[in-house]
């Protein structure tokens, strides 16, 4: 008998204490979650797949910058509005490699969108451009634009609230995951120009992850 008693005081007790926590931790959760609201955000141009349950990003207007012809290269993204307090403005900002201290960065020019405008639109940053921000001469020499030079774009998405959203206050659920496609930075790399003469002679595919050719097709000179 007092062995049953002590096994209904110990059950008694396991009960009390699992209804203090399960009562103190729905009340710290519930205090989070009634603060949380949908983000804003400038959300990259992607299309989903339901065969395949994967997104395809279509976002990236131009990744690279061609060292002989800087004059009119341009890199660029496109977007558009997201959230409930939605993008009027996108200052975009430059630095060479990656910085995302924003005092390094130099501003380039900002977008302008008209309130409730969901709209895809395009954002380009010309060589031209980058140039001018960061205090450059448009040629190849070295700390200007020689082959292989990075240069990263940065965007504040600017709300109609006036809240102001960078990489540096999103973090990676919304700055980037698949499902969201937010578009906080894009990348241009400085590429030597590609000329057909300089490489002669046939080429055998070994390997084509874009599919465009099959492993063992000729490709004939000149290459285009």
């Amino acid at each position: 008998m007092k062995a049953k008693f002590s096994i209904l005081v110990l059950m008694l007790a396991s009960i009390v204490w699992l209804t203090g926590c399960t009562k103190k931790t729905e009340n710290d959760f519930n205090g989070y979650v009634a603060g949380l609201t949908t983000g804003s955000y400038l959300k990259g141009k992607a299309t989903y797949d339901p065969g395949t349950n994967s997104w395809t990003d279509q976002s990236v207007l131009g990744n690279t910058l061609d060292a002989g012809n800087l004059a009119t290269t341009k890199v660029g993204v496109r977007v558009r509005s997201w959230g409930n307090d939605p993008v009027v403005t996108a200052n975009i900002y430059v630095v060479r490699n990656t910085n995302a201290n924003q005092t390094a960065w130099r501003f380039i020019k900002k977008y302008t969108i008209a309130d409730g405008d969901t709209s895809y639109f395009d954002i380009y940053v010309s060589a031209q451009e980058i140039a001018t921000a960061l205090g450059l001469q448009l040629n190849v020499s070295a700390g200007n634009f020689p082959p292989g030079s990075v240069f990263t774009c940065y965007i504040e998405a600017v709300t109609k609230s006036g809240k102001k959203y960078t990489v540096n206050n999103s973090n990676f659920t919304g700055s980037g995951a698949n499902f969201y496609y937010s578009v906080f930075s894009f990348r241009g790399s400085v590429v030597c120009p590609f000329t057909p003469a300089s490489m002669p002679g046939n080429y055998v595919v070994v390997t084509d992850q874009w599919e465009d050719w099959a492993p063992g097709d000729v490709i004939p000179s000149p290459i285009t």
